[in-house]
């Protein structure tokens, strides 16, 4: 096995894992210091290096699982203080946890998860009294809409959509940013608005398929869908 850059939080045991196109993340997880971590690390594997994300929210624990669907990670389970049953999604283009129903079934640590195609597994495990071996399928609500979008103060809308690449942005706001996300959370396209309400974009250099557009004003942000196809 080639040796890669030591992991960027501290060291732990119980972490979670699972891959965004060619990403990877590792969160929560005992260091024996807290004694349990809230952090989500991002390891790059072209640069072979970690970037710290948005801890976390559901607090401090270890032996979750966690699995990914189309540009989204899913977290769930573990144990803090006792086991646990809430289960959290995490969106590689925003950055922004959301909280989601929690887990059918007894709440739990060390389940095993795992997903295919649009959807995600997740089953067994143990309560300290029982180990269990139901399983359980997820199917996301929505693949691609599970954005924080409770500060919003403006709205944005796109035309046409989905389009061929060429296209406008119509936002509330005339002075801000607009960012442009795969659905592995890289970004294609970063630009500004400035003393106007609509802006025109061009994709020509992407590959069709589903895309983030997200908007800020420096307060506020807005983040929609984009559809690209081409022939």
């Amino acid at each position: 096995m080639d040796t890669k850059t030591d992991f960027g939080g501290t060291a732990r045991e119980g972490a979670s894992g699972f891959a965004i196109g060619a990403k990877g993340y590792v969160c929560l997880g005992s260091d024996g210091v807290g004694p349990f971590t809230q952090d989500l690390w991002e390891w790059d594997q072209v640069a072979d290096t970690w970037t710290k994300k948005a801890d976390f929210p559901g607090g401090k624990r270890f032996y979750s699982t966690a699995f990914s669907i189309e540009g989204t990670g899913y977290v769930g389970a573990g144990y803090s203080n006792a086991p646990q049953k809430d289960f959290w999604s995490w969106n590689a283009a925003s950055n922004v946890w959301t909280q989601k129903a929690n887990l059918t079934g007894p709440a739990r640590h060390l389940p095993v998860g795992f997903s295919i195609g649009s959807k995600g597994y997740i089953g067994t495990g143990w309560n300290t009294v029982t180990y269990f071996q139901d399983f359980w399928e997820y199917t996301p609500d929505t693949l691609t809409t599970s954005f924080n979008e409770s500060e919003n103060n403006f709205a944005v809308s796109i035309f046409p959509n989905p389009c061929r690449g060429r296209f406008i942005v119509f936002s509330g706001t005339t002075h801000g940013e607009i960012t442009i996300y795969n659905m592995q959370g890289e970004k294609v396209l970063a630009t500004t608005i400035c003393n106007e309400s609509k802006k025109e974009i061009n994709l020509d250099h992407v590959s069709p398929g589903i895309y983030f557009v997200k908007v800020l004003d420096g307060k506020s942000q807005f983040t929609t869908k984009l559809v690209i196809e081409k022939d």
